[in-house]
């Protein structure tokens, strides 16, 4: 692309955020751009509509972590567990409380293995089943296993299917179920105020999608809901937890056990690691690298 555009000499504008996360594999490139030619860069923030979100926003961004969390606490937006083997079962009682009393509200849950989020949809979506606001049950066998889904459910796509219109990312609500043909019917997310497009594809053609109730920080990048939760674990470092807290209009939630993060200084310096991951052209070759150091030498 960058070779078409030199040729027919047009601008290219490039557009992001290089504390966020990166691609999966290589990575690092928009730093290095960013580094040798320069950048403008947005502050104001719009996403967040409460004062103190937005600040913390900034330093988020900034990598002020402590001083944002010191904010989330100041706000009770952090709630403690003494054991990590008790802040999913608070996770899921506080979301259950308020999907109950603000169902139309969008919310996700963030964490940060796929084994935790397995864990989560399951307990996330017996709270909907135990309400009675899931249709009846049908197994699909998925490239995350076997699971039972409904109409109703939320589900996000792991995959793509181009000629469906289902895209790695997407998130909906599923709106019909064919239990003869096996045909799945979903409605996407879409901005409000706006109807969602609908995607329908057959389950033994297409087996890339699992529950939406919950999802790794990958799933939630670019997105904008209104209410988010963070499971935290030892995992968790600067990239993941920026995007996590900044997805929010209306609140985001930490939960975390003392047993891993005994107080707020110390999460503050779990989720503040950086992952460096940077671009071959940062580093100096070998034959670069001698004449450097034989200076040094003189």
């Amino acid at each position: 692309v960058l070779g078409e555009a030199r040729l027919s000499g047009a601008k290219v504008v490039l557009v992001g955020d290089d504390r966020q996360l990166g691609s999966i594999e290589r990575g690092g490139l928009f730093t290095e751009l960013k580094k040798q030619h320069g950048s403008a860069e947005i502050r104001q923030v719009t996403r967040q509509n409460v004062d103190w979100q937005r600040e913390a926003a900034h330093d988020l961004s900034d990598g002020r972590f402590e001083e944002a969390l010191r904010a989330f606490a100041r706000n009770k937006s952090i709630v403690w567990t003494s054991k990590q083997d008790e802040l999913r079962g608070k996770l899921v009682a506080r979301w259950a409380q308020d999907s109950s009393v603000d169902p139309s509200s969008s919310r996700f849950v963030f964490a940060y293995t796929n084994k935790d989020v397995d864990a989560l949809n399951k307990d996330l979506r017996a709270v909907r089943r135990a309400r009675g606001e899931l249709g009846e049950d049908f197994v699909f066998t998925t490239k995350h296993g076997e699971a039972p889904f409904a109409v109703g459910d939320r589900i996000q796509f792991t995959d793509t299917l181009k000629g469906a219109g289902i895209y790695n990312g997407n998130a909906g609500a599923i709106t019909r179920i064919d239990r003869d043909s096996g045909r799945i019917g979903v409605t996407l997310d879409s901005a409000a105020g706006r109807e969602g497009r609908k995607v329908e594809w057959y389950a033994s053609e297409f087996s890339g999608f699992r529950h939406g109730y919950a999802g790794t920080i990958y799933k939630g990048q670019g997105k904008t809901l209104d209410h988010t939760y963070l499971m935290h674990t030892h995992h968790w470092r600067a990239a993941s937890s920026y995007v996590a807290l900044t997805r929010q209009r209306e609140s985001a939630t930490i939960f975390v056990a003392t047993q891993t993060a005994r107080d707020l200084r110390q999460l503050a310096r779990q989720i503040g690691r950086n992952e460096i991951k940077a671009a071959s052209v940062a580093y100096a070759t070998a034959d670069e690298l001698a004449p450097a150091q034989r200076a040094k030498l003189d």
